[in-house]
């Protein structure tokens, strides 16, 4: 991509050079590929996209200026164009020209959001959130002047909308300042919808104010205190930083909480439903990013013992998730077991408490009996037919939210072949002075064959039945 760019750079110049000397060679398709490109490159790639980006939208200004106008041309190239930066190196070389070509009919080649966030998301990757906040704060000025020409149709094409905020808090977010991301992000809440500027108790004349922030901007802030978490070696650990990381930790859990009641205290107004983009409940990205931030808190005690949640069982199945990616069958059945646990005890107290929400489902079993099927040996087989069963018994029992699909006996006919290229016909485990039978090898394959036949079995009788077994059985 950087060899790319410069290439669309050095064509670019030269067909600015013909454009100085024969006028009315660039045009706006021109301006806006070269800066596609510079904004997939390197920094300095970025920053000569940003200025050329500048160049593009001052000759926009002036493509729409009326002859009184055009004399303020060079105080507008001032402001916008960097490279007109007396006390520092220009940026570029290529200074603005007077005019361009433009194919009005073209209007995706326009110095519009998609040239700007493509800039933005440029800065972002290459971790200069400084960058990225510069050209937003330019956009919201843009959006507020009232000398542009093209009345509000000019002035709403610069309007940054929530994609440049949010990229901009993603910058924040990858460099772990949680401080400044949670800044933008507060302007992001109070900004105007038509200038993308912060409103203040006098603009909005005592109005409740719409949060103009969405769930991936509150999830990049919440990344960026978790990333703060986390940012200190353990070999590095002192307590200034021990307290600041569990302070970081406890913002990222602050900003989850007031998605919570951004969410409840809007939703008992009646412009609810006019503005449905105002939704910020939290997601599982939410919850698992607060959660990461607890358990890398170099304060660990505390992070362990977070309490306060109200964890749901889509929260569980990511971290079920992240033990099965890893291999580590172990623990993900032991996550389920307490997940079974936390269940009965919660319907023994009649269903309210703090893991009312926890209840394991299809995915949830599907999970576990994948990472044992993942890990093989000659206990995977045996392990996974446990899983079923206890799944299967919590099916009869009425649990309807629990059922095995055709992925669970899949998997568990996927362990037992494991299991059967393993050894002999059984197998016997010593463990701390007991012995523990694994069935491998012949018998494994006649569990299989087994199971097949009792799917099939399952299908003749309940015809309507969501359990059939396809080829993969």
């Amino acid at each position: 991509l950087e060899a790319d760019a410069g290439m669309a750079l050095s064509l670019f110049t030269a067909l600015h050079h013909f454009h100085c000397k024969y006028d009315r060679v660039l045009t706006n398709g021109m301006y806006s590929h070269v800066v596609d490109a510079l904004a997939k490159g390197n920094l300095d790639q970025i920053s000569k996209a940003d200025a050329l980006l500048r160049q593009f939208i001052s000759l926009y200004i002036l493509h729409h200026a009326n002859a009184s106008e055009e004399n303020n041309y060079p105080l507008v190239v001032e402001e916008l164009d960097p490279s007109q930066n007396k006390s520092s190196a220009p940026i570029i070389s290529l200074a603005p020209p007077n005019r361009i070509e433009w194919n009005e009919n073209d209007t995706h080649h326009f110095p519009n959001q998609i040239r700007i966030t493509g800039v933005l998301r440029g800065y972002a990757w290459q971790s200069d959130p400084e960058g990225a906040e510069s050209l937003l704060r330019l956009m919201v000025a843009l959006s507020l002047s009232g000398s542009l020409s093209g009345g509000n149709n000019t002035r709403r094409m610069f309007c940054p909308n929530e994609v440049g905020f949010a990229t901009v808090i993603d910058a924040y977010s990858r460099v772990a300042d949680g401080s400044n991301a949670t800044r933008v992000l507060e302007m992001m809440k109070k900004r105007s919808f038509s200038t993308g500027a912060c409103l203040d108790d006098t603009m909005t004349k005592g109005r409740p104010v719409v949060n103009g922030a969405n769930v991936v901007a509150y999830n990049a802030a919440i990344s960026a205190w978790a990333r703060c978490a986390k940012a200190t070696p353990q070999s590095k650990m002192s307590q200034t930083s021990i307290s600041s990381s569990r302070a970081a930790a406890e913002n990222a859990e602050s900003l989850l909480r007031e998605m919570w009641s951004e969410h409840e205290t809007w939703s008992k107004t009646k412009n609810y439903h006019k503005h449905p983009k105002t939704i910020v409940l939290p997601d599982v990205v939410t919850y698992s990013t607060v959660i990461s931030a607890y358990a890398t808190c170099l304060d660990q005690p505390y992070g362990m013992k977070r309490d306060g949640f109200q964890p749901n069982t889509t929260v569980y199945n990511t971290v079920l998730q992240a033990y099965a990616n890893s291999g580590d069958a172990l623990s993900a059945e032991a996550i389920l077991r307490s997940m079974i646990s936390l269940h009965s005890s919660t319907l023994e107290g009649g269903g309210g408490g703090p893991y009312k929400h926890v209840h394991p489902n299809t995915r949830t079993f599907n999970v576990v009996l994948n990472a044992w099927s993942k890990r093989g040996g000659r206990d995977c087989g045996t392990k996974a037919k446990e899983i079923l069963d206890r799944f299967e018994k919590m099916s009869s029992d009425g649990d309807g939210k629990s059922r095995p699909d055709v992925i669970s006996y899949n998997t568990v006919l996927a362990a037992w072949s494991k299991s059967a290229s393993v050894g002999a016909s059984t197998y016997l485990e010593r463990e701390e002075g007991q012995e523990t039978s694994c069935v491998v090898g012949k018998s494994a394959a006649y569990e299989a064959l087994k199971l097949l036949d009792r799917i099939e079995q399952q299908c003749m009788r309940d015809h309507k039945g969501v359990v059939k077994p396809d080829v993969i059985s």
